[in-house]
């Protein structure tokens, strides 16, 4: 298939073409300006979504400005590598027993991974996690 390129020289054109009727060079050229249409509302699309984006960022500065706040502010606050911003689960001790009767205690949140034995100690009795705590940690 020829590129782009190519069809700029009307040399290229007139050769691709020479074999192709009439009626079929008139639908190729429709469909080729409905395609420059859509390529126009395109960029001009776009050129109005830039426009509007502009306008927020100038909205935004002026309120900064308003405010006396400056972008040395805003990376101020800005949290660091991702630490001091986690979300703390709260951890508890956990009493449970053993099937030989020995009794356990394990520390841990009340949603994840357990002990497989603490696992296997609430299968067997049908309690639930929060039926087991001795405290919060």
């Amino acid at each position: 298939m020829n590129t782009p390129a190519e069809f700029i020289k009307k040399r290229y054109v007139r050769k691709t073409f020479s074999q192709t009727s009439l009626e079929d060079l008139t639908k190729i050229t429709k469909n080729l300006e409905q395609l420059a249409e859509e390529k126009k509302e395109a960029l001009r699309a776009a050129e109005e979504q830039n426009k509007a984006h502009q306008e927020n960022v100038r909205y935004v500065l002026q309120i900064m400005q308003e405010r006396d706040v400056s972008l040395d502010d805003l990376d101020r606050n800005q949290v660091k590598n991702g630490s001091g911003n986690k979300r703390k689960i709260q951890r508890y001790r956990f009493a449970f027993s053993e099937t030989d009767g020995k009794s356990v205690s394990w520390e841990g949140p009340l949603v994840g991974q357990m002990p497989a034995e603490f696992r296997r100690f609430l299968e067997r009795t049908g309690k639930k996690r929060s039926d087991c705590i001795e405290h919060p940690v």
